[in-house]
């Protein structure tokens, strides 16, 4: 992970929809081929990297709220 993949985490941890999106771009090719791999469906693995993804947003919006960051508001 470079330092600027580490910034780009920390920004979407505090609710930066643009961090988010400059990971989704980075990483749900990946994504997306390890789901195909496992589901050889091409329509499940597009709903599974969609969840992933939509899990870890929803996670990192949770978890700044419990440390009173700037997302907590």
């Amino acid at each position: 992970m470079t330092t600027c993949e580490a910034d780009l985490i920390r920004h979407a941890a505090c609710g930066d929809q643009e961090a988010f999106r400059q990971l989704w771009e980075a990483h749900h090719a990946a994504a997306m081929a390890a789901a195909l791999r496992l589901c050889h469906q091409r329509a499940l693995a597009e709903e599974i990297t969609q969840g992933a993804f939509l899990l870890a947003w929803r996670a990192s919006c949770g978890t700044h709220a419990q440390r009173g960051g700037p997302g907590a508001l």
